[in-house]
């Protein structure tokens, strides 16, 4: 059996709300063993937040979530012992102890909403 790799954005979830019958879909998935996994380009969200989401919506998700943040950090745990970070507050902490803001070995880059200002852009091309 092929596996199914399921965008959350536009395919589960449309704009704030489950997309209609994704509850009867992933019950499908999972009743038939069908290898899958939710990916997501957002930089706002983990695969826990994912399944949180739809949780709220009484769907529970068995398969995996994966965030464009978790790889993201996964790269990062990897390849860089200090970086300066731009993302929302509540994902910062996945970042602790590597959190560099003056001589950072690599600079990430996600969702701060309307936060961004010339200084930031400015403080992000000067490390560059």
């Amino acid at each position: 059996m092929k596996p199914i790799l399921i965008d959350l954005d536009g395919v589960l979830k449309i704009g704030n709300s489950p997309a209609p019958d994704v509850k009867q879909f992933l019950h499908f998935i999972d009743e038939n063993k069908i290898p899958a996994c939710i990916l997501s380009n957002s930089t706002i969200r983990t695969g826990e937040l994912v399944k949180e989401f739809f949780a709220d919506y009484k769907i529970e998700i068995k398969i995996p979530a994966i965030t464009a943040f978790e790889a993201t950090l996964a790269y990062v745990n990897k390849n860089y012992k200090k970086v300066q970070v731009y993302c929302r507050d509540y994902l910062i902490h996945h970042l602790d102890g590597m959190i560099d803001e003056m001589d950072p070995e690599a600079i990430v880059v996600g969702d701060i909403e309307d936060k961004w200002n010339y200084h930031i852009v400015n403080d992000i091309l000067e490390k560059c």
